[in-house]
Order: structure tokens, then C-alpha cells, then sequence
């Protein structure tokens, strides 16, 4: 077996198919990737409470890189390692340029996920893929006039828009503009993902291997999206989806089959000789 410790994955796309599921194949090649003494690390720009069920059921998949790099999460007990939040000034400026009807906005604290309330009944008339709308549904928790919740607003780690309209996509960039503490990322199309400009999922990869004794370079990273680059530069050995783009592949050292031909446990389990 070649001398690799720690294998990270992210999800959408990546791990997930274009229907936002996981094969069973997927999953038994995790399980063996276990049994062998690899570690497996989920690095998402989710939560917890947004893995696919099937994931959490895995046995032996110990932490997670969440939020892009926000959060780092142990799953056995259950609690968070490491967690960054944004300075509520700026959550301040980027919730007062949001209106309910300009697109969907979540807010992360604290490993749960907020919508405003009137997002439910918005759901039912826009015209969204699927799987967006059953996404948004699950494992949400929805409060009136979200962004008056100041005391929620005080302990955000992330800030999630899904097709904001371009008017406010402009107020966005003139926040990042004046506040460096805060930046941008995406993992799928029509999505702008706000974080502490200090993590990445790099960084929290970087986190978890200096904790765990783990040299980068005993490390493989998987991933499609923008907010997967950082850390397909960082890892040993880099490998970016067949569906990723141009510019995200151009940061890897391998390409694999995409997201809904199994690619990135189908490479793993070449690679490691896992059957």
C-alpha cells in the first residue's frame, strides 16, 4: 500500500452524484479505506446536520472539515475542535444588503444552519432543481425576520447565498472590498459562500494533520469546486473531479472520472489497492 494516512473528500460533486446521492459503492469503498487504517475526512462547505444520512452511518469516519474550513468537527463525540466565526460587523453588513425575495440565504452558527421563515413558502414559487429545493427543506432551522436576530447574527462561522440577483451580488463585492476579514468562495454554480478570510479548507486540512502527526504529504485530496483548490494544492496528492472546471482541475495532479461515475473512491481504491 502506497504511504497514505489520511484521504479528504468533499461532497457536492464530489462525493455526491449529480442527485445529490452517495453510491453504495462509495460507501463500501470508505468502510475498507477504514479497515485499512486510513483516515477519512469529509472536507465540506456543509454542516453536520447536512451530511447525507448514509455518510453518518459510516463507521469509523472521525472528524470533518466543515463550513470550508470554519469548523473542524468530531463526529464520535461530537463536538467541535476548532471553529472561526465572522466578526459580526461584517455579518451585520452582509445580512442589511439581503431581502428575503432577492435570493436564499443561510447563516451557520455553531454547526446548525438559519433561513428566514419566508424562504419555506418562496420554495414552492421559484422554479428550482430538485434537489435544491429538498436540500433547503431538510435539517433547517427557519426563524421569523432572520435578519433581526442580532444574538444569532453575533456567532456566525458562514454565510451561504444561492441566487442572489446581480444588484445584490454587488453590495457583496463592495463588503469584500472594504473588509478583509471576510471572504468569498463557491462549490457550486449560483452560490457565493462567505467566510473568516483566514480559513479555507486548506487550512483546516493543515489543522487536523499537525494534530494527528500526519505529513501533508501522506495526505490525498478530493474535490470540484472552487473551495476545494486551496486544499488540492495543499495535499500530497491533489485529484480534482472530471466535472470540476478548467481552473480548478488546473490546481490538481490528477484527474479523475466524475462525480457520477464514483471517480474519487473508484481512484482511492485503485490507488490504495483496496481490492
Amino acid at each position: 500500500m502506497k504511504d497514505v494516512r489520511l484521504a479528504a473528500f468533499d461532497l457536492d460533486g464530489t462525493l455526491l452524484d449529480s442527485a445529490n446521492k452517495i453510491s453504495d459503492f462509495t460507501i463500501r469503498q470508505i468502510q475498507k479505506a477504514i479497515d485499512r487504517g486510513i483516515e477519512i475526512v469529509i472536507a465540506t462547505g456543509r454542516s453536520v446536520p447536512l451530511f447525507p444520512e448514509e455518510l453518518k452511518r459510516v463507521s469509523g469516519i472521525r472528524y470533518a472539515i466543515v463550513e470550508n474550513g470554519a469548523g473542524i468537527y468530531d463526529l464520535k463525540n461530537q463536538r467541535f475542535l476548532f471553529r472561526r466565526t465572522i466578526p459580526y460587523d461584517i455579518v451585520r453588513k452582509i445580512a442589511d444588503c439581503l431581502e428575503v425575495a432577492d435570493g436564499f440565504a443561510e447563516f451557520f452558527s455553531e454547526g446548525n444552519v438559519y433561513s428566514d421563515i419566508e424562504n419555506i413558502s418562496r420554495l414552492n414559487q421559484v422554479d428550482k432543481d430538485d434537489n435544491f429545493v429538498s436540500y433547503f427543506r431538510q435539517n433547517h432551522t427557519f426563524v421569523n425576520h432572520l435578519k433581526a436576530q442580532d444574538r444569532l447574527l453575533e456567532n456566525i462561522e458562514k454565510i451561504n447565498l444561492f441566487f442572489v440577483n446581480q444588484n445584490v451580488q454587488e453590495k457583496i463585492k463592495m463588503v469584500l472590498k472594504e473588509e478583509t476579514e471576510v471572504s468569498a468562495t463557491s462549490s457550486i454554480a449560483d452560490n457565493i459562500e462567505l467566510q473568516n478570510s483566514s480559513v479555507s479548507k486548506a487550512s483546516g486540512l493543515k489543522w487536523l494533520c499537525d494534530m494527528l502527526g500526519i505529513k501533508k504529504e501522506e495526505t490525498i485530496a478530493v474535490g470540484d469546486g472552487d473551495n476545494d483548490r486551496k486544499m488540492l494544492r495543499f495535499a500530497g496528492i491533489g485529484a480534482a473531479m472530471a466535472n470540476a472546471s478548467e481552473i480548478v482541475k488546473g490546481d490538481a495532479d490528477v484527474i479523475l472520472l466524475s462525480n457520477n461515475e464514483d471517480g474519487a473512491l473508484r481512484f482511492l481504491s485503485e490507488y490504495l489497492e483496496l481490492d
